[in-house]
């Protein structure tokens, strides 16, 4: 098993092939390739708050791609609306999303309190070769 870092090079060389099969197993989603290789698109922080799904794609013509963003956004509260809320709540969205051509990936959390203007990594790649076992992904 070979444990990849997430960005464009590394997706753009899995987007090469073709899903054979997937399946979620505890927000871990697994891919099994045409070529006998696997990946697990490992979280690196599990949490309730995310919310991954794995599924096959509704638009057939949908073309492979991804999308990897982060956004700080600011709820400001209307002091007449709510007045038990008397402060603005920032926080940081991180979303992810890889159109395979048989499967989509997605992940989207919510970071309250946290708003600072760096990348924020989320998960990762656990690759197996054809042939070789799959084991646990505990990293």
């Amino acid at each position: 098993m070979q444990i990849i870092q997430f960005n464009h090079k590394t997706v753009a060389n899995l987007l090469k092939k073709s899903v054979e099969e997937y399946w979620l197993n505890d927000k871990d989603a697994w891919l099994k390739f045409t070529d006998g290789s696997v990946v697990c698109i490992h979280l690196l922080k599990h949490s309730w708050s995310a919310y991954v799904t794995l599924n096959k794609l509704n638009d057939e013509r949908a073309s492979k791609s991804f999308q990897d963003d982060q956004s700080v956004w600011q709820f400001i509260w209307d002091e007449d609306e709510d007045e038990d809320e008397d402060e603005d709540e920032p926080y940081t969205s991180r979303t992810v999303s890889i159109y395979f051509d048989n499967a989509r990936y997605y992940y989207h959390e919510n970071y309250y309190d946290y708003t600072k203007r760096e990348y924020l990594p989320v998960i990762e790649f656990h690759y197996y070769e054809k042939g070789e076992e799959v084991g646990r992904n505990d990293s």
